[in-house]
């Protein structure tokens, strides 16, 4: 008995000390609750997005709000699926003005272009405070670009050096430009002519593009063939489509990458055993 008796009297204190969210002295002055923005613009391929929302005027106590996703339009947008929010009930105390509505977004990327896709997340309750104009924001999902990607050259390894790959990225502020990024220290441009939008491009590389620089000096993305001779001021032509770009060579002809001393790859168009035309490509994987 004795010993109940002092358990009891132990966990007395911590009664008083373990108080919730609910006996906290909420907020009197006048102060809204809202998101810092009524609409955000999202790529496809991100997996996580802060929403942030914010207080304005008076704030001398606790604020306590929930959120959630209310509608989408689109495949891939189910909730507690593909958006995942971290926690729908958040507090702001006193000197807390900002807070993150914290979603995560998984498998939301797919292959097919649908336009048109959004979500909506909506602040749902709110103590406090009061709800502002931006009760909602709507993410509105951007597709990814097709031709950006990983690409594997193809073609007839005339140098026997290995495969190659390249990262292809558009210009964000121009569509007609992209750039092939070998890894060899610089950007080859690409030209980009629209066909028919994400289906098919018309493709041409300047010539005489410095791609790096070695300890010979300057490392050239140039016109060669079989022989290994390099033309370092010619450029190319093809196109992209189905996410792979055919550049148009004669047969034994291709790219070169060399400097002043030696070449480093070689990829041509070139006849397989059945008399078939290998051609080069990049081919996005």
């Amino acid at each position: 008995m004795k010993y109940r008796k002092l358990l009891a009297m132990c966990l007395l204190p911590l009664a008083f000390v373990a108080c919730s969210d609910d006996d906290a002295s909420y907020n009197t002055g006048e102060a809204t609750i809202e998101f810092s923005q009524a609409t955000l613009e999202i790529k496809e391929s991100i997996a996580s997005i802060n929403l942030p929302i914010v207080v304005t005027g008076t704030h001398d106590g606790l604020i306590k709000l929930s959120a959630t996703m209310t509608d989408s339009n689109g495949s891939n947008l189910e909730i507690d699926k593909n958006v995942i929010i971290t926690t729908e009930t958040l507090n702001m105390p006193v000197g807390t003005e900002t807070v993150n509505l914290e979603v995560r977004l998984e498998g939301v990327t797919n292959d097919e272009i649908e336009n048109g896709r959004y979500i909506v997340f909506e602040i749902t309750n709110v103590e406090g405070a009061t709800l502002g104009a931006n009760a909602t924001c709507t993410v509105n999902i951007v597709e990814n670009n097709p031709l950006e990607g990983i690409y594997l050259m193809g073609g007839v390894d005339a140098a026997g050096a290995g495969y190659l790959t390249a990262n292809l990225t558009q210009d964000v502020d121009d569509p007609t430009k992209a750039y092939l990024d070998f890894g060899t220290g610089g950007l080859l441009e690409v030209h980009l002519e629209e066909v028919e939008p994400l289906v098919r491009y018309n493709v041409t590389i300047p010539g005489g593009q410095v791609i790096g620089q070695t300890s010979y000096g300057d490392l050239y993305f140039a016109l060669g063939d079989v022989n290994y001779n390099a033309d370092t001021s010619a450029g190319f032509t093809g196109t992209w489509e189905n996410g792979v770009i055919t550049l148009d060579v004669e047969l034994n002809t291709g790219i070169i990458f060399v400097d002043t001393t030696y070449l480093y790859y070689l990829y041509v168009s070139a006849l397989d055993a059945d008399g078939n035309v290998i051609p080069l490509t990049l081919t996005k994987q």
